[in-house]
């Protein structure tokens, strides 16, 4: 990925070079070290008026966006993120293109990204919600690394109360796996050499939107709430 720079009307200091060009090279996570693409950045001061605006082209892509601010580093945050927006919804839609495609036996090297871009700018429509995000952490974020087969293993992070089951423990399972009244072993993170205490899980929760759910057995990767514990800390 090849990042030129142009500077208007100011002389930018060496910290506000090296701050624009971290945030231009994230840029390239969406295709990879070797990608083509080619990124312009121009910063422009006016009076008060703090500009940048950022053209990328290249990988079948041409987007250009804008920011104008008060302060050139708000206006560099402004429209990096909104150049990464537009890359992600372009990334999506090639890629439920492909989806479809394959369904239907279509040749998806046919595809032109570029076109489909243009079509999208003159349909651009202004979401009203934030199933894109969580789509995009879908498609990016690679799923939890769990072994099942270890010994149950969670570390608390947080403290709940409930004046029907007291304490509640919350906590990542990382390792193996619990049922509803098995008995656990409560270990002293801050004093390891402190001996383990004995205890059950008499009730477990995972969570779900803005609630809790009750479960009977929970797997490593998953976040629960977990009652028995009364001293815990």
């Amino acid at each position: 990925m090849n990042i030129s720079f142009a500077f208007k009307n100011f002389d930018a200091s060496d910290h506000l070079k090296k701050y624009a060009r971290r945030r231009m090279e994230k840029l390239g996570r969406f295709f990879g070290k070797s990608s083509g693409l080619e990124v312009a950045v121009v910063l422009t001061v006016d009076k008060f008026r703090h500009r940048c605006e950022v053209t990328v082209s290249g990988e079948g892509l041409h987007i250009n966006a804008s920011e104008q601010t008060s302060d050139m580093y708000a206006a560099i945050d402004l429209v990096t993120d909104k150049v990464e927006a537009q890359i992600k919804k372009q990334v999506s839609r090639v890629k439920e293109q492909r989806r479809k495609a394959r369904n239907a036996d279509v040749d998806v090297f046919t595809y032109n990204l570029e076109a489909q871009a243009e079509e999208e700018a003159a349909t651009d429509v202004v979401g009203t919600d934030l199933k894109p995000l969580f789509d995009t952490i879908l498609d990016y974020i690679p799923a939890p690394q769990a072994d099942l087969d270890q010994p149950f293993q969670m570390l608390v992070s947080a403290i709940d109360y409930n004046e029907f089951v007291g304490r509640i423990a919350i906590g990542r399972v990382e390792r193996g796996s619990l049922k509803q009244n098995q008995e656990i072993a409560v270990c002293n993170y801050h004093n390891p050499d402190a001996p383990a205490k004995k205890a059950k899980a008499v009730s477990m929760y995972e969570f779900e939107g803005l609630g809790r759910k009750a479960i009977t057995e929970a797997t490593a990767g998953n976040i629960i709430a977990m009652s028995g514990i009364g001293d815990i800390t």
